[in-house]
């Protein structure tokens, strides 16, 4: 599935020109989601998108929605590059400041 995202995200990008993506895995509280197997998980994603095969990927990341964590990084992760990719002019303040709700 994520192939699927990733090549439409692709192809969304070249006809619109401003196309993030964020990957989240959402089980982190998982037990078998041990730190040596997020770092495996992590970097097989890496390699199967490279910066050059999805220029918009910004970001690989865990959290868990049972117990929140890994949110608050996730949240600070997404207010960081919208402020880095400057798109204020297009997104209102509510959310820019999404990380202080």
């Amino acid at each position: 599935r994520i192939d699927y995202w990733m090549e439409s995200l692709k192809t969304l990008g070249k006809q619109k020109g401003r196309t993030l993506a964020f990957l989240v895995g959402t089980h982190l509280d998982d037990p078998q989601c041990t730190d040596q197997y997020l770092e495996d998980i992590h970097q097989q994603l890496v390699r199967r998108y490279p910066k050059q095969r999805c220029p918009g990927l910004q970001k690989i990341c865990a959290v868990s929605c049972k117990t929140g964590q890994g949110i608050k990084e996730l949240q600070q992760h997404l207010v960081d590059t919208v402020k880095e990719k400057r798109f204020q002019e297009i997104l209102a303040s509510s959310c820019i400041n999404l990380h202080q709700y």
